[in-house]
């Protein structure tokens, strides 16, 4: 059996004037609030207390300045150009006309001076070189030949390579035979033996002229 409500306690029969009256509540707020202007306030504090500051509705206009127009950089001063120096005109005078034939002998030595030798000075380096009889292979044929490999040195399988020095006389003989880096072992000796040993050689010349030179040979001494 359904139990029926009594009507003064039915809440459903009052939900029109409710929905009525939120409705105007919800309106009114709506209203107030577009119609509601915030004011910015700034607070300034000082010393003897507290006062407000409200700025004003319009902002000053901005002007913009023109820019400052900067002085254009100087220029650099441009260099004098130097005047062009005087031309001196050059005077040849004529050659003297000579009354008489020069002799052939006294031409040459005009235009031909003779080279200045000093007498008995050994040279390094002459125009014609001295030269062993038959030339360079002929020279090493006679060193292989004389040369002996010293004994000390053969005992104990030590090898060596020397550089002699040595002077070609005008009359093609060797004198002042001189190991430039010694050895020892009796490398030095032999080496000056052989060298004192070796026939004249072809003197060399400068100037047309025979002349004392220096002269260096390499020997080595190589085991086999």
């Amino acid at each position: 059996m359904e139990q029926k409500k009594s009507p003064s306690k039915d809440y459903r029969r009052q939900s029109p004037q409710y929905f009525f009256i939120g409705l105007i509540v919800a309106l009114s707020t709506t209203l107030l609030a577009f119609e509601y202007r915030v004011s910015i306030i700034d607070v300034v504090l000082i010393p003897d207390g507290i006062e407000t500051f409200t700025p004003p509705d319009e902002l000053p206009p901005i002007t913009l300045r023109e820019p400052i127009a900067h002085p254009p950089e100087p220029k650099p001063p441009v260099p004098p150009v130097p005047s062009p120096e005087p031309i001196v005109d050059l005077v040849i005078e004529p050659e003297p006309k000579l009354t008489e034939p020069l002799d052939p002998d006294v031409v040459v030595s005009l235009f031909e001076p003779e080279p200045l030798v000093v007498e008995n000075t050994p040279l390094l380096i002459v125009e014609q070189m001295p030269e062993f009889p038959g030339g360079e292979t002929p020279m090493y044929g006679f060193l292989s030949d004389h040369m002996k490999y010293p004994e000390i040195a053969l005992d104990n399988g030590i090898e060596a390579k020397l550089f002699v020095q040595f002077i070609v006389n005008t009359d093609g003989s060797i004198a002042e035979v001189k190991v430039l880096n010694p050895q020892g072992y009796g490398f030095d000796e032999e080496a000056k033996r052989v060298i004192r040993a070796m026939p004249n050689w072809k003197p060399g010349k400068q100037g047309g002229r025979k002349v004392r030179v220096y002269f260096v040979i390499p020997i080595n001494f190589a085991l086999k």
